[in-house]
């Protein structure tokens, strides 16, 4: 993955909350789905069936890839 710099990594980070605070904020689908399901069964939900959700996955993993993290499945992989 190609290094951000600092900016990029501001940017991106800015980027995330606005979505977050625009959409995922007022989103009725996530407050339901956390009532029935939980938090972390209603972020499943969204990262695969939700465009946000899903471009917040590709952010976060930009972010992390700038520090230089894996994700754990890369992880377990290399055990």
């Amino acid at each position: 993955m190609a290094q951000l710099t600092l900016q990029e990594q501001k940017e991106l980070r800015l980027e995330a909350v606005t979505k977050i605070d625009r959409v995922c904020g007022s989103c009725q689908t996530i407050i339901e789905n956390r009532k029935e399901l939980g938090n972390k069964a209603a972020y499943n939900y969204c990262v695969r069936e939700c465009p946000v959700g899903k471009q917040l996955q590709v952010i976060g993993e930009q972010l992390l890839g700038a520090r230089g993290e894996t994700e754990p499945d890369e992880e377990d992989e290399n055990e």
